[in-house]
């Protein structure tokens, strides 16, 4: 299925991708559910079409995973996590844990779908665990 961001300039999706998480509005607000709804929609096919642009898109993505804007950020990971896991992963779990409100949740959400997060524990893993060479005091 071809969507209407298919063709696109990858510089054009980020720029409407960035739009959009600009104007990220909150899904708490009755008023604002259904645009909630179309800004996440379509947050995540820009992302689709981000990624089938290849390379280019790809690298478009990890750098929107450091976008001073949260919503941004973590739409940027959730569609990063098929090529960038352990990337996508590490900027999730830090939102989740900033309880920084819908971006948080969104965060968590994403992190289910991966298999990252349990509902009771939270996060299952931290991607970068200690290091084999860190040794215990007196050992």
């Amino acid at each position: 299925m071809t969507s209407r961001w298919s063709g696109r300039s990858v510089d054009s999706l980020v720029a409407a991708f960035v739009e959009r998480g600009k104007a990220y509005p909150s899904p708490m607000l009755p008023d604002d559910v259904p645009t909630y709804n179309r800004v996440v929609h379509e947050m995540a096919e820009i992302g689709d079409a981000l990624k089938a642009a290849g390379p280019e898109g790809e690298r478009a993505l990890l750098a929107l995973m450091d976008h001073a804007h949260l919503p941004i950020r973590q739409k940027a990971a959730a569609a990063s996590l098929s090529f960038a896991k352990d990337r996508a992963v590490e900027v999730l779990i830090d939102i989740t844990e900033m309880n920084a409100g819908e971006a948080s949740m969104d965060a968590q959400m994403a992190l289910m779908f991966a298999g990252e997060f349990d509902m009771e524990m939270g996060p299952i893993r931290r991607p970068n665990p200690i290091p084999s060479s860190w040794k215990w005091k007196g050992s």
